[in-house]
C-alpha cells in the first residue's frame, strides 16, 4: 500500500469514498466520473514530484494558515466526490488553489496524481496476489507505476518508502 501522510491521505480517504474501491462498481454519476478520470489520467513523474514537493510542504507545516484551514475543509467534506472538490478547489478555496499553483499544479492533478497514484498501487498489489483489475485502472499507468517503483519509494510514495505515520 502506498504510504501518503498528512493532507494528502485526507483527500485521498475522501476521494477514496467516492472511487468506493476496486471491487464495487460505481453507482452515482459522480462516482463514474471519477472513475473515468482516474482511467484516463496519465502518471507521469514530473507530475508526482510537484506533488511530492507540496505534500511534504504542506506535512512539514511550511503551508500557510489559510491554506491549511482550507485544506481541513475539503478533508472534512465527506459527501464531495473528488471531482467535485476539484471545483471547490478552484471556486472556494482561493488560498488552497493559489498554493497549489504555486507548485506548479492544477488542482486537477493535485487531487488526481495521488489519487491515480494509489488506485494503481492498490491494483498492481492485487494483480500480483492473481486479483481482477477493476476496469478503472488503465495499462499505461500501471506499466509506469511498474516502472517507477524505486523512484516513487526514494518520493515516500511507493510500497515500501516514506515513514509509516
Amino acid at each position: 500500500m502506498l504510504k501518503i501522510r498528512g493532507f494528502a491521505v485526507g483527500l485521498l480517504i475522501v476521494a477514496l469514498a467516492g472511487v468506493a474501491g476496486a471491487q464495487k462498481k460505481a453507482e452515482s454519476p459522480a462516482e463514474l466520473a471519477d472513475e473515468a478520470a482516474i482511467r484516463d489520467y496519465v502518471l507521469t513523474m514530473p507530475k508526482i514530484e510537484a506533488f511530492a514537493a507540496a505534500q511534504k510542504e504542506y506535512s512539514g507545516g511550511k503551508a500557510d494558515a489559510a491554506v491549511a484551514a482550507e485544506g481541513k475543509r475539503l478533508e472534512a467534506d465527506e459527501k464531495s466526490s473528488m471531482l467535485e472538490k476539484v471545483k471547490m478547489i478552484e471556486t472556494t478555496c482561493p488560498h488552497l488553489n493559489a498554493w497549489i499553483r504555486q507548485h506548479g499544479m492544477t488542482p486537477r492533478e493535485f487531487m488526481l496524481t495521488p489519487m491515480t497514484l494509489m488506485t494503481v498501487g492498490i491494483a498492481e498489489y492485487a494483480k500480483q496476489k492473481g486479483g481482477k483489475l477493476p476496469d478503472f485502472i488503465s495499462e499505461a499507468n500501471l506499466q509506469f507505476y511498474e516502472q517507477h517503483k524505486a523512484d516513487l519509494e526514494k518520493l515516500g510514495l511507493g510500497s515500501g518508502g516514506g515513514d509509516s505515520e
